[in-house]
């Protein structure tokens, strides 16, 4: 946080930076013990943690905590000062160059979709999920959906605080001013990727959880974004596994990516100078899952992954029928050992494809609300022609002509 202002500061961003007291709250009686050894823990590690009126929190709240003196600032704008500041050092960017294969060495070689050839002594792989490593990384690593509703209330019902809830999925909160109101933007709703068919419902559920604070409200923005959990909730930052010492990453953020994000580039600056930090054993991406709570989560997921990746090879396809489509809607066509995903644009277009992600072969799943095949093994994303839209994947989905998939559906 004190990087982030003095960058701020010294280089004039204006990026609305602001110091607000943020609140952890809940709405369960049986979670008001948590919350109090949350803000032991949080004393204990030096944070000024101190218990709160629930009634300061605009939502449904039996207990809260208040941390006081957190941060709040335009991401964006900070992002854009930062590149200027960047660009005057001598850096340069090169926005849209897709890079789809790194050779080892020192230096070390990334090649580019449009065949340029980048040499660098060192790589560092700050993307929300690395590409170029092995497979067995990304075993380390879940993609969850999170979902965003923007709120236009009046201004008063909310305070000039930041709000987060224990609840499973969970909220989180965050006030703009704008004009005579607020622009209350309120996310969460949480979900594996490619477990939900019909999206919508979650953006429902964030308006229902709004009413509990106001029914005074116009639904101005609504977006969805994917995050990357891993097995013990802490970031991966450091050389990949598996990689050379100059192949770096950082990922793993769990949503948080300002505060992570600025950790990592802290950490990975150290070490291609040769240092370190006290921190690089905890973020350590090759570290080993830490305590039985880790394990046990590392093999109940690895076991549902199996269990998922079964039932979808054994069971019938989800349509028998293209002609079952309506625009806007896609499903899985088996046909015989083969399956295709189907999907009907909302423009009437019809587009068939192989089922298969084309990163590691799991069969993709129709994500109606955001009209993309999503694959809930990597978090790979396509679009319904096949584009990537999301990586790990670099290489399209295959396309199926409709003259095969009236061949197919006739056998």
């Amino acid at each position: 946080m004190r990087l982030i202002e003095s960058i701020a500061r010294d280089e004039k961003i204006a990026c609305e930076l602001e110091r607000l007291p943020a609140f952890l709250y809940t709405p369960r009686e049986d979670q008001v013990d948590l919350l109090r050894d949350e803000m032991r823990l949080a004393r204990e590690i030096g944070y000024a943690a101190e218990w709160a009126d629930p009634s300061e929190v605009p939502f449904k709240a039996v207990a809260a905590v208040r941390f006081p003196d957190q941060g709040k600032f335009h991401v964006r704008k900070y992002l854009l000062g930062v590149v200027a500041a960047c660009e005057r050092l001598g850096v340069r960017f090169f926005e849209g160059t897709e890079c789809t294969k790194v050779e080892e060495g020192k230096p070390l070689r990334v090649k580019t979709t449009d065949g340029h050839v980048i040499t660098a002594d060192f790589l560092v792989a700050a993307s929300n999920t690395p590409w170029h490593v092995k497979l067995t990384f990304h075993t380390k690593l879940t993609a969850y959906r999170t979902y965003a509703v923007g709120f236009r209330v009046p201004r008063g019902v909310f305070g000039e605080a930041l709000y987060w809830d224990t609840l499973d999925p969970y909220h989180y909160t965050r006030v703009e001013r704008e004009g005579e109101n607020d622009l209350v933007i309120l996310g969460g709703e949480d979900h594996r990727q490619g477990e939900e068919s019909d999206t919508e419902d979650r953006w429902l559920a964030l308006v229902r959880h709004m009413r509990e604070a106001t029914d005074d409200f116009v639904v101005a923005h609504q977006w969805s974004g994917e995050i990357y959990e891993t097995q013990d909730d802490m970031p991966y930052i450091g050389v990949a596994p598996g990689r050379p010492d100059n192949e770096l990453v950082i990922t793993g953020d769990s949503g948080t990516g300002m505060t992570n994000g600025t950790v990592g580039a802290l950490m990975v600056t150290e070490r291609i100078l040769g240092r370190g930090t006290p921190w690089d054993e905890m973020y350590d991406p090759s570290r080993a899952t830490r305590g039985l709570h880790g394990v046990a989560g590392a093999l109940v997921k690895s076991a549902g992954d199996a269990t998922g990746l079964a039932r979808k090879l054994l069971k019938p396809g989800e349509i028998e029928s293209a002609d079952e489509l309506a625009p806007g809607q896609g499903g899985i066509l088996r046909q015989g050992l083969r399956k295709l995903a189907v999907a009907r644009r909302m423009d009437g277009k019809l587009c068939a494809l192989d089922a298969a992600c084309t990163h590691a072969g799991c069969e993709v799943a129709w994500n109606h609300g955001e009209q993309s095949w999503d694959c809930p093994c990597h978090g790979g994303r396509f679009t319904p022609e096949g584009e990537v839209l999301h990586g790990p994947p670099v290489k399209p989905m295959r396309s199926v002509s409709l003259d095969e998939l009236r061949r197919e559906t006739r056998s």
